[in-house]
Protein backbone atom coordinates (compact mmCIF):
# COMPACT_ATOMS: atom_id res chain seq x y z
CA UNK A 1 0.00 0.00 0.00
CA UNK A 2 3.10 2.05 0.63
CA UNK A 3 4.39 1.84 -2.67
CA UNK A 4 0.56 2.80 -4.24
CA UNK A 5 0.86 5.72 -2.32
CA UNK A 6 4.30 6.65 -3.83
CA UNK A 7 3.18 5.75 -7.12
CA UNK A 8 0.33 8.16 -6.25
CA UNK A 9 2.09 10.91 -5.20
CA UNK A 10 4.63 10.54 -8.16
CA UNK A 11 2.06 10.42 -11.02
CA UNK A 12 0.19 13.52 -9.76
CA UNK A 13 3.49 15.49 -9.53
CA UNK A 14 4.57 14.35 -12.66
CA UNK A 15 1.17 15.44 -13.86
CA UNK A 16 1.05 18.61 -12.30
CA UNK A 17 4.14 19.24 -14.59
CA UNK A 18 2.41 18.18 -17.76
CA UNK A 19 0.20 20.40 -17.02
CA UNK A 20 1.94 23.67 -16.54
CA UNK A 21 3.96 23.00 -19.91
CA UNK A 22 0.77 22.23 -21.89
CA UNK A 23 -0.81 25.60 -20.51
CA UNK A 24 2.30 27.07 -22.25
CA UNK A 25 0.46 28.01 -25.62
CA UNK A 26 -2.87 29.05 -23.54
CA UNK A 27 -0.59 31.97 -21.49
CA UNK A 28 0.95 32.92 -24.94
CA UNK A 29 -2.37 33.04 -26.45
CA UNK A 30 -3.53 35.11 -23.31
CA UNK A 31 -0.40 37.36 -23.42
CA UNK A 32 -0.84 38.16 -27.30
CA UNK A 33 -4.79 39.30 -26.18
CA UNK A 34 -3.23 41.75 -23.55
CA UNK A 35 -4.51 39.40 -21.10
CA UNK A 36 -8.09 40.08 -22.01
CA UNK A 37 -10.04 37.28 -21.15
CA UNK A 38 -12.49 38.67 -23.59
CA UNK A 39 -10.61 38.11 -26.39
CA UNK A 40 -8.65 34.80 -24.98
CA UNK A 41 -11.71 33.00 -25.23
CA UNK A 42 -12.60 33.82 -28.64
CA UNK A 43 -8.86 33.30 -29.94
CA UNK A 44 -9.04 29.73 -28.45
CA UNK A 45 -12.23 29.38 -30.21
CA UNK A 46 -10.71 30.53 -33.49
CA UNK A 47 -8.15 28.30 -32.38
CA UNK A 48 -9.89 24.83 -31.43
CA UNK A 49 -8.88 22.83 -34.15
CA UNK A 50 -4.84 23.44 -33.60
CA UNK A 51 -5.34 24.03 -29.80
CA UNK A 52 -8.27 22.65 -28.44
CA UNK A 53 -8.94 19.62 -29.78
CA UNK A 54 -5.11 17.88 -29.57
CA UNK A 55 -5.66 18.13 -25.52
CA UNK A 56 -9.26 16.46 -26.06
CA UNK A 57 -7.53 13.50 -28.32
CA UNK A 58 -4.67 13.02 -25.95
CA UNK A 59 -7.56 12.71 -23.25
CA UNK A 60 -9.31 10.43 -25.20
CA UNK A 61 -6.04 8.27 -26.03
CA UNK A 62 -4.85 8.26 -22.19
CA UNK A 63 -8.21 6.70 -21.19
CA UNK A 64 -8.49 4.35 -23.94
CA UNK A 65 -4.69 3.29 -23.81
CA UNK A 66 -5.60 2.55 -19.61
CA UNK A 67 -8.72 0.89 -20.60
CA UNK A 68 -7.13 -1.20 -23.04
CA UNK A 69 -4.18 -2.51 -21.31
CA UNK A 70 -6.11 -2.72 -17.48
CA UNK A 71 -8.42 -5.29 -19.95
CA UNK A 72 -5.34 -6.97 -21.47
CA UNK A 73 -3.20 -7.07 -17.85
CA UNK A 74 -5.98 -7.16 -15.11
CA UNK A 75 -5.65 -11.31 -14.69
CA UNK A 76 -1.64 -11.54 -14.48
CA UNK A 77 -0.79 -7.62 -13.59
CA UNK A 78 -3.41 -5.95 -11.92
CA UNK A 79 -1.25 -3.02 -10.52
CA UNK A 80 0.67 -2.71 -14.03
CA UNK A 81 -2.62 -1.64 -15.34
CA UNK A 82 -3.07 0.97 -13.47
CA UNK A 83 0.00 2.66 -14.28
CA UNK A 84 0.20 2.05 -18.20
CA UNK A 85 -2.90 4.23 -18.44
CA UNK A 86 -0.90 7.01 -16.09
CA UNK A 87 1.46 6.54 -18.35
CA UNK A 88 0.20 7.76 -21.50
CA UNK A 89 -1.24 10.68 -20.07
CA UNK A 90 1.49 11.60 -18.82
CA UNK A 91 3.34 10.60 -22.26
CA UNK A 92 0.40 12.47 -24.47
CA UNK A 93 1.04 15.69 -22.56
CA UNK A 94 4.79 15.83 -22.47
CA UNK A 95 4.44 15.42 -25.89
CA UNK A 96 1.46 17.77 -26.64
CA UNK A 97 3.84 20.51 -24.24
CA UNK A 98 7.19 19.82 -26.40
CA UNK A 99 5.25 20.00 -29.47
CA UNK A 100 3.54 23.70 -28.81
CA UNK A 101 6.90 25.01 -27.37
CA UNK A 102 8.50 24.70 -29.97
CA UNK A 103 6.45 26.13 -31.99
CA UNK A 104 7.67 29.70 -33.91
CA UNK A 105 5.58 32.49 -33.43
CA UNK A 106 5.91 35.93 -34.54
CA UNK A 107 6.01 37.25 -30.89
CA UNK A 108 6.88 34.65 -28.49
CA UNK A 109 6.32 34.37 -25.66
CA UNK A 110 7.89 36.69 -22.69
CA UNK A 111 8.30 35.27 -19.58
CA UNK A 112 7.61 38.89 -17.46
CA UNK A 113 7.05 38.81 -13.71
CA UNK A 114 3.26 38.84 -15.05
CA UNK A 115 3.71 35.29 -16.28
CA UNK A 116 5.61 33.96 -13.71
CA UNK A 117 2.74 35.26 -11.02
CA UNK A 118 0.59 33.50 -13.58
CA UNK A 119 2.33 29.93 -13.86
CA UNK A 120 2.48 30.35 -9.53
CA UNK A 121 -1.45 30.82 -9.41
CA UNK A 122 -2.13 28.13 -12.22
CA UNK A 123 0.26 25.82 -10.37
CA UNK A 124 -1.66 26.69 -7.23
CA UNK A 125 -5.16 25.96 -9.42
CA UNK A 126 -3.70 22.82 -10.54
CA UNK A 127 -3.21 21.20 -6.89
CA UNK A 128 -6.03 22.50 -5.34
CA UNK A 129 -8.30 21.03 -8.07
CA UNK A 130 -6.73 17.85 -8.57
CA UNK A 131 -6.23 17.26 -4.66
CA UNK A 132 -10.35 17.98 -4.66
CA UNK A 133 -11.00 15.72 -7.52
CA UNK A 134 -8.76 12.83 -5.78
CA UNK A 135 -11.02 13.29 -2.96
CA UNK A 136 -14.63 13.38 -4.77
CA UNK A 137 -13.06 9.95 -6.98
CA UNK A 138 -12.66 8.08 -3.93
CA UNK A 139 -15.87 9.08 -1.79
CA UNK A 140 -18.12 8.47 -4.66
CA UNK A 141 -16.27 5.09 -5.25
CA UNK A 142 -15.24 5.66 -8.69
CA UNK A 143 -11.83 4.98 -8.32
CA UNK A 144 -12.88 1.66 -6.49
CA UNK A 145 -15.09 0.57 -9.36
CA UNK A 146 -12.56 0.75 -11.66
CA UNK A 147 -10.07 -0.75 -9.68
CA UNK A 148 -12.56 -3.72 -9.18
CA UNK A 149 -13.86 -3.42 -12.91
CA UNK A 150 -10.06 -4.41 -13.81
CA UNK A 151 -9.40 -6.82 -11.42
CA UNK A 152 -6.89 -5.27 -9.03
CA UNK A 153 -8.00 -4.16 -5.18
CA UNK A 154 -4.69 -3.13 -4.62
CA UNK A 155 -4.97 -0.90 -7.89
CA UNK A 156 -7.91 1.05 -7.31
CA UNK A 157 -6.57 4.09 -4.96
CA UNK A 158 -3.69 4.74 -7.78
CA UNK A 159 -6.81 4.33 -10.83
CA UNK A 160 -8.86 7.06 -8.41
CA UNK A 161 -6.65 9.59 -10.30
CA UNK A 162 -8.86 9.16 -13.27
CA UNK A 163 -11.29 11.67 -12.34
CA UNK A 164 -7.90 14.02 -12.18
CA UNK A 165 -7.73 13.25 -16.51
CA UNK A 166 -10.14 15.99 -17.07
CA UNK A 167 -8.03 18.92 -15.94
CA UNK A 168 -6.17 18.64 -19.46
CA UNK A 169 -8.82 19.14 -22.13
CA UNK A 170 -10.20 22.23 -19.41
CA UNK A 171 -6.62 23.52 -19.71
CA UNK A 172 -7.65 26.86 -21.56
CA UNK A 173 -10.73 27.31 -19.24
CA UNK A 174 -8.49 26.84 -16.33
CA UNK A 175 -5.91 29.27 -17.82
CA UNK A 176 -9.05 32.04 -18.13
CA UNK A 177 -9.84 31.14 -14.36
CA UNK A 178 -6.24 31.82 -13.08
CA UNK A 179 -6.25 35.07 -15.26
CA UNK A 180 -9.05 36.38 -13.54
CA UNK A 181 -7.98 35.24 -10.17
CA UNK A 182 -4.94 36.97 -10.46
CA UNK A 183 -6.76 40.23 -11.87
CA UNK A 184 -7.41 42.08 -8.84
CA UNK A 185 -3.99 41.56 -7.92
CA UNK A 186 -2.30 42.76 -11.32
CA UNK A 187 -4.52 45.38 -11.32
CA UNK A 188 -3.03 46.70 -8.16
CA UNK A 189 1.02 46.26 -9.09
CA UNK A 190 0.11 47.91 -12.18
CA UNK A 191 -1.42 51.07 -10.85
CA UNK A 192 1.59 50.86 -8.79
CA UNK A 193 4.33 51.01 -10.91
CA UNK A 194 2.02 53.13 -13.56
CA UNK A 195 2.23 55.70 -10.72
CA UNK A 196 5.88 55.50 -10.01
CA UNK A 197 6.53 56.21 -13.77
CA UNK A 198 4.15 59.10 -14.07
CA UNK A 199 5.73 60.74 -10.99
CA UNK A 200 8.84 59.80 -12.27
CA UNK A 201 8.19 61.92 -16.00
CA UNK A 202 6.80 64.16 -14.17
CA UNK A 203 9.98 65.55 -12.42
CA UNK A 204 11.57 66.12 -15.76
CA UNK A 205 10.20 69.34 -16.79
CA UNK A 206 12.70 69.75 -19.58
CA UNK A 207 11.74 66.93 -21.19
CA UNK A 208 10.09 67.08 -24.59
CA UNK A 209 7.28 64.44 -24.96
CA UNK A 210 6.16 63.39 -27.77
CA UNK A 211 2.88 61.19 -28.96
CA UNK A 212 2.55 58.92 -31.70
CA UNK A 213 -1.17 57.37 -32.12
CA UNK A 214 -3.08 55.78 -35.04
CA UNK A 215 -4.40 52.93 -36.91
CA UNK A 216 -0.97 52.07 -38.37
CA UNK A 217 2.29 53.26 -39.17
CA UNK A 218 2.72 54.32 -35.58
CA UNK A 219 5.70 52.06 -35.29
CA UNK A 220 7.55 53.40 -38.51
CA UNK A 221 7.00 56.78 -37.32
CA UNK A 222 8.30 56.49 -33.82
CA UNK A 223 11.96 55.23 -35.46
CA UNK A 224 11.59 58.07 -38.32
CA UNK A 225 11.01 60.55 -35.53
CA UNK A 226 13.61 59.34 -33.56
CA UNK A 227 16.33 59.31 -35.88
CA UNK A 228 15.99 62.67 -37.01
CA UNK A 229 15.55 64.47 -33.76
CA UNK A 230 18.96 62.55 -32.83
CA UNK A 231 20.45 64.51 -35.03
CA UNK A 232 20.53 67.37 -32.47
CA UNK A 233 18.90 65.63 -29.22
CA UNK A 234 19.18 62.30 -26.52
CA UNK A 235 16.20 60.51 -27.41
CA UNK A 236 14.60 57.60 -26.01
CA UNK A 237 13.06 55.50 -28.36
CA UNK A 238 11.00 52.37 -27.30
CA UNK A 239 11.92 49.08 -28.89
CA UNK A 240 9.92 47.73 -30.95
CA UNK A 241 5.78 48.17 -30.57
CA UNK A 242 6.27 48.92 -27.26
CA UNK A 243 2.76 51.23 -27.22
CA UNK A 244 0.88 49.70 -24.06
CA UNK A 245 0.60 51.17 -20.89
CA UNK A 246 2.91 48.91 -19.20
CA UNK A 247 5.32 48.98 -21.84
CA UNK A 248 5.18 52.87 -21.68
CA UNK A 249 5.88 52.61 -18.15
CA UNK A 250 8.54 49.99 -17.88
CA UNK A 251 10.29 51.92 -20.39
CA UNK A 252 10.06 55.52 -18.07
CA UNK A 253 10.75 53.15 -14.82
CA UNK A 254 13.87 51.42 -16.12
CA UNK A 255 15.57 54.03 -18.82
CA UNK A 256 14.55 57.34 -18.59
CA UNK A 257 16.55 59.73 -16.68
CA UNK A 258 17.66 63.28 -16.63
CA UNK A 259 19.81 62.88 -19.43
CA UNK A 260 17.51 62.45 -22.39
CA UNK A 261 16.20 65.43 -23.89
CA UNK A 262 13.27 64.29 -25.73
CA UNK A 263 11.07 60.85 -25.34
CA UNK A 264 8.80 59.63 -28.21
CA UNK A 265 5.98 57.36 -26.68
CA UNK A 266 3.55 54.97 -29.32
CA UNK A 267 0.40 55.17 -28.19
CA UNK A 268 -1.54 51.95 -29.68
CA UNK A 269 -5.44 50.99 -28.77
CA UNK A 270 -7.69 48.26 -29.02
CA UNK A 271 -10.17 49.52 -26.55
CA UNK A 272 -11.71 53.41 -26.31
CA UNK A 273 -10.24 55.22 -23.32
CA UNK A 274 -6.79 53.19 -23.98
CA UNK A 275 -4.98 56.51 -25.48
CA UNK A 276 -6.29 58.58 -22.67
CA UNK A 277 -4.47 56.53 -20.21
CA UNK A 278 -1.31 56.63 -21.93
CA UNK A 279 -1.67 60.29 -22.04
CA UNK A 280 -2.40 60.01 -18.28
CA UNK A 281 1.24 58.57 -18.17
CA UNK A 282 3.21 60.70 -20.56
CA UNK A 283 1.51 63.97 -20.42
CA UNK A 284 2.75 64.15 -24.19
CA UNK A 285 3.08 68.19 -25.65
CA UNK A 286 3.60 67.05 -29.18
CA UNK A 287 0.96 64.61 -30.36
CA UNK A 288 0.98 63.19 -34.05
CA UNK A 289 -2.23 61.64 -35.60
CA UNK A 290 -0.71 59.09 -38.68
CA UNK A 291 -3.61 57.33 -39.89
CA UNK A 292 -7.01 56.13 -38.63
CA UNK A 293 -9.02 53.25 -40.38
CA UNK A 294 -10.50 50.43 -39.42
CA UNK A 295 -8.32 48.40 -37.36
CA UNK A 296 -9.15 46.40 -34.69
CA UNK A 297 -12.45 46.84 -35.38
CA UNK A 298 -13.60 43.82 -33.52
CA UNK A 299 -13.03 45.38 -29.78
CA UNK A 300 -13.96 49.07 -31.38
CA UNK A 301 -16.85 47.45 -32.70
CA UNK A 302 -17.61 50.81 -35.57
CA UNK A 303 -15.29 53.52 -36.92
CA UNK A 304 -16.34 56.43 -34.80
CA UNK A 305 -15.09 54.37 -31.19
CA UNK A 306 -11.69 54.23 -33.37
CA UNK A 307 -11.64 57.64 -34.92
CA UNK A 308 -12.47 58.85 -30.87
CA UNK A 309 -9.95 56.80 -29.39
CA UNK A 310 -7.33 57.92 -31.40
CA UNK A 311 -7.90 62.00 -31.48
CA UNK A 312 -7.76 61.12 -27.32
CA UNK A 313 -4.08 62.16 -28.00
CA UNK A 314 -4.86 65.92 -29.68
CA UNK A 315 -7.59 66.45 -26.94
CA UNK A 316 -4.41 65.39 -24.32
CA UNK A 317 -2.69 68.13 -25.64
CA UNK A 318 -1.40 71.07 -23.26
CA UNK A 319 -2.62 74.41 -24.81
CA UNK A 320 0.82 75.05 -25.97
CA UNK A 321 1.26 71.92 -27.56
CA UNK A 322 0.66 71.11 -31.07
CA UNK A 323 -0.79 68.51 -32.82
CA UNK A 324 0.32 67.00 -36.07
CA UNK A 325 -2.21 65.60 -38.75
CA UNK A 326 -1.71 63.56 -42.41
CA UNK A 327 -3.08 65.08 -45.19
CA UNK A 328 -3.02 61.88 -46.97
CA UNK A 329 -5.99 60.04 -44.45
CA UNK A 330 -9.48 61.58 -45.23
CA UNK A 331 -10.76 61.31 -41.44
CA UNK A 332 -7.54 63.11 -40.51
CA UNK A 333 -7.48 65.73 -42.40
CA UNK A 334 -11.06 65.99 -40.87
CA UNK A 335 -10.05 65.97 -37.36
CA UNK A 336 -7.30 68.17 -38.30
CA UNK A 337 -10.05 70.65 -39.50
CA UNK A 338 -11.98 70.43 -36.52
CA UNK A 339 -9.46 70.39 -33.95
CA UNK A 340 -9.51 73.82 -32.08
CA UNK A 341 -5.69 73.78 -30.28
CA UNK A 342 -2.68 74.21 -32.04
CA UNK A 343 -2.36 72.31 -34.95
CA UNK A 344 -0.34 71.62 -38.38
CA UNK A 345 -1.05 69.50 -41.49
CA UNK A 346 1.63 67.30 -43.48
CA UNK A 347 1.54 65.13 -46.57
CA UNK A 348 1.42 64.50 -50.28
CA UNK A 349 -2.10 65.67 -50.56
CA UNK A 350 -3.07 69.29 -51.06
CA UNK A 351 -6.06 69.80 -49.76
CA UNK A 352 -6.40 73.32 -49.91
CA UNK A 353 -4.96 73.99 -46.23
CA UNK A 354 -1.54 75.37 -45.45
CA UNK A 355 0.96 72.08 -45.26
CA UNK A 356 4.05 72.59 -42.73
CA UNK A 357 5.74 70.07 -44.44
CA UNK A 358 5.39 68.36 -47.94
CA UNK A 359 7.96 66.78 -50.42
CA UNK A 360 7.96 66.95 -54.50
CA UNK A 361 10.10 65.26 -57.01
CA UNK A 362 10.02 62.04 -55.95
CA UNK A 363 11.53 59.52 -57.58
CA UNK A 364 12.30 55.52 -56.68
CA UNK A 365 15.30 53.53 -57.28
CA UNK A 366 16.90 50.25 -56.81
CA UNK A 367 18.60 52.31 -53.41
CA UNK A 368 15.87 53.46 -52.29
CA UNK A 369 13.53 56.85 -52.53
CA UNK A 370 14.92 60.88 -53.53
CA UNK A 371 12.59 63.81 -52.96
CA UNK A 372 12.63 67.24 -51.94
CA UNK A 373 11.43 68.42 -48.67
CA UNK A 374 9.57 71.18 -48.74
CA UNK A 375 8.86 73.52 -45.99
CA UNK A 376 5.53 75.65 -45.70
CA UNK A 377 8.05 78.53 -44.98
CA UNK A 378 9.01 78.34 -48.42
CA UNK A 379 12.72 76.23 -47.55
CA UNK A 380 13.61 72.95 -49.01
CA UNK A 381 16.35 70.20 -48.71
CA UNK A 382 17.12 67.36 -51.61
CA UNK A 383 16.88 64.30 -49.48
CA UNK A 384 17.56 60.42 -50.30
CA UNK A 385 16.84 57.17 -48.06
CA UNK A 386 17.16 53.82 -47.80
CA UNK A 387 12.97 53.82 -47.46
CA UNK A 388 10.31 52.58 -50.09
CA UNK A 389 6.73 53.53 -50.41
CA UNK A 390 4.47 56.77 -50.97
CA UNK A 391 3.31 55.96 -46.89
CA UNK A 392 7.21 56.14 -45.84
CA UNK A 393 7.72 59.21 -47.31
CA UNK A 394 3.96 60.70 -45.81
CA UNK A 395 5.93 59.07 -42.50
CA UNK A 396 8.76 61.09 -43.10
CA UNK A 397 7.00 64.24 -43.77
CA UNK A 398 5.32 63.71 -40.53
CA UNK A 399 8.49 62.98 -38.18
CA UNK A 400 10.59 66.21 -40.48
CA UNK A 401 7.70 68.86 -39.23
CA UNK A 402 8.10 67.71 -36.10
CA UNK A 403 11.46 67.95 -35.65
CA UNK A 404 11.16 71.19 -37.49
CA UNK A 405 8.61 72.79 -34.99
CA UNK A 406 11.40 71.64 -32.07
CA UNK A 407 14.24 73.25 -33.31
CA UNK A 408 15.99 71.37 -36.53
CA UNK A 409 16.98 73.02 -39.37
CA UNK A 410 15.87 71.76 -43.03
CA UNK A 411 20.00 70.26 -43.45
CA UNK A 412 19.99 68.56 -40.20
CA UNK A 413 16.77 67.18 -41.00
CA UNK A 414 17.81 65.88 -44.68
CA UNK A 415 20.97 64.80 -42.57
CA UNK A 416 19.03 62.17 -40.62
CA UNK A 417 16.67 61.43 -43.60
CA UNK A 418 20.14 59.80 -44.95
CA UNK A 419 20.22 57.67 -41.89
CA UNK A 420 17.29 55.95 -42.12
CA UNK A 421 17.25 52.40 -42.15
CA UNK A 422 13.56 49.98 -43.24
CA UNK A 423 12.20 48.34 -40.18
CA UNK A 424 13.19 44.55 -40.77
CA UNK A 425 10.90 42.58 -43.05
CA UNK A 426 9.00 45.92 -43.83
CA UNK A 427 10.02 46.93 -48.08
CA UNK A 428 13.76 45.89 -46.73
CA UNK A 429 15.82 46.19 -49.62
CA UNK A 430 18.75 43.56 -49.83
CA UNK A 431 21.09 44.39 -52.09
CA UNK A 432 22.64 40.95 -53.78
CA UNK A 433 25.99 40.20 -56.25
CA UNK A 434 24.06 39.24 -58.81
CA UNK A 435 22.15 42.00 -60.80
CA UNK A 436 18.90 41.03 -58.53
CA UNK A 437 17.68 43.57 -55.64
CA UNK A 438 15.55 42.00 -53.42
CA UNK A 439 12.48 43.52 -51.41
CA UNK A 440 11.27 41.95 -48.33
CA UNK A 441 7.89 42.83 -47.07
CA UNK A 442 7.24 39.60 -45.20
CA UNK A 443 6.31 41.35 -42.11
CA UNK A 444 2.65 40.84 -41.48
CA UNK A 445 1.70 44.81 -41.84
CA UNK A 446 -1.19 46.87 -42.50
CA UNK A 447 -2.24 46.43 -46.60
Amino acid sequence: MEQDLIGAFAFLLAYLIVLLFSSKRFIHLLQLEAYQAGGYLKSACRSFLRLWLPLAGIYAFALTAGAVFGFLLSANMPSAASYIGDGALIAGGALYAALTSTKKAKKPLVFTVRIKRLYGCLALLYFILAGLLSIVSIETGYGYWIGSSLGSSLGSLILSKAALYVLLPLLPLLVALGSLIMLPIENGIRKWYFNDAKNKIALLPHLKKVGITGSYGKTSTKFILGTLLSEKYKVLVPPSSFNTPMGLTRMIRERLDGTYDVFIAEMGARRAGEVRELCELVKPQYGILTSVGKQHLETFKSLENITKTKYELIESLPKDGMGFFSSDNDICFELYMAAKKPKALYGLTDRGEPLLMTARDISVGTQGSRFELVCGDGGSARCTTKLLGLHNITNIIGCAAVAYTLGLSLSEIARGIGKLEPVEHRLQIIPTNNGVTVIDDSFNSNP
